[in-house]
């Protein structure tokens, strides 16, 4: 049977600056998962790129936030950002940061295949070809993240997202 899909709404909100960056020349071999842990209602991809467009001072920034109804980009591909909690090390230096919104008002499964579109789009803008870099927050640094994903919500583990991801692909 073949699956047809909706690919997910694409919101670019860019951001030119950030204090919480290692500076520009990202190569974007990598994509690295992560998850908000904010289930507030309302923590959806557009609260999160507003706290990013307003100066965010959670000493962090990423690329890109996505939810059940769209996903919003906030950084331009080349910006390496602090998001993989690795200081200079290949995370932070050469990865696009995804945020997957787990906020209560929101439906996670939709969220779950929107995250899915999204990294194949990033996959082809990048030319990253091998899930094999595809990883997560807990690859580089040890961090509990993205938390939902490990607790496989749902029936969404790491390795049914990469199996969706290569299905999409």
């Amino acid at each position: 049977t073949v699956r047809m899909r909706n690919m997910v709404k694409i919101k670019r909100q860019i951001i030119s600056a950030t204090n919480y960056k290692n500076g520009t020349n990202n190569p974007a071999k990598f994509i690295t998962l992560h998850m908000t842990g904010n289930t507030s209602p309302g923590a959806d991809a557009q609260a999160h790129a507003n706290l990013q467009s307003n100066g965010n001072t959670r000493d962090a920034s990423w690329h890109w936030q996505v939810d059940d109804k769209q996903a919003i980009q906030s950084f331009n591909h080349y910006m390496k950002l602090w998001h993989a909690s690795d200081g200079q090390g290949s995370g932070n230096n050469e990865s696009i940061g995804i945020e997957g919104c787990v906020n209560s008002d929101g439906n996670f499964n939709q969220m779950m295949r929107n995250y899915v579109e999204l990294v194949v789009h990033v996959m082809k803008e990048c030319n990253i070809k091998d899930t094999n870099n595809i990883v997560t927050h807990y690859w580089w640094s040890g961090k509990n993240c993205p938390t939902q994903m490990f607790q496989g919500k749902n029936g969404w583990t790491f390795d049914y997202f990469i199996k969706e991801v290569q299905k999409a692909y």
